[in-house]
């Protein structure tokens, strides 16, 4: 089962983030951005995976699990404190905004 959640959540995710890439790199670099992505995210995935190994082990099955979501909201709230502008600027498409995100502060 927990195959089967994980191939949705990459399904859902992994063609946005492509997607988000190509919009806003230089037309020039669009293959050379998409590249670095796909090899900054492929480097990343062993020492996190190393990393979760060790936690599993030594602290239980939990562990891994409670310190992923507490890291992704503490990205989240940054992404909110400090680059409202940019989400902004990356949801106008083509000078039209057809997504618009507003955060009140």
């Amino acid at each position: 089962m927990i195959f089967i959640l994980y191939g949705i959540f990459t399904a859902m995710t992994a063609g946005v983030e492509r997607a988000l890439i190509a919009e806003i790199a230089p037309g020039r670099l669009k293959g050379t951005m998409l590249g670095l992505h796909s090899t900054i995210a492929g480097i990343a995935l062993l020492p996190a995976s190393v990393i979760c190994g060790f936690l599993w082990e030594s602290f239980g099955s939990a562990v891994p699990f409670i310190i992923g979501a507490s890291m992704s909201a503490v990205a989240a709230i940054l992404l909110i404190l400090f680059f409202t502008h940019q989400i902004d600027k990356i949801c106008s498409f083509a000078g039209e905004n057809k997504l618009r995100i507003e955060f009140t502060t």
